[in-house]
């Protein structure tokens, strides 16, 4: 398992925050709650912190289970998790 970091989750309509974990669970992810890093700690592309890097691969990972989770309506309206790193 890989662990993601996230500060909170917004499930899509219907999910409920149990949902998108088992989601991201058969995807291979653990989602560990945490506070954040700092804007020091994550710094900017040009200046680069300390957890740069390793934070942009955390927001990928949360895309990807946000890709995952969404939820199609029967009218085109479609809903997705927001998972905030």
């Amino acid at each position: 398992m890989i662990t993601v970091f996230y500060t909170t989750i917004r499930p899509a309509k219907g999910q409920s925050v149990d949902d998108v974990i088992k989601i991201a669970h058969n995807l291979g992810y653990k989602l560990v709650q945490f506070e954040g890093y700092t804007e020091s700690d994550i710094g900017y592309a040009c200046h680069p912190g300390i957890k740069y890097h390793e934070a942009n691969e955390n927001m990928k990972r949360c895309s990807e289970i946000q890709a995952a989770a969404v939820v199609h309506f029967p009218n085109g309206d479609d809903d997705w998790p927001h998972i905030m790193q």
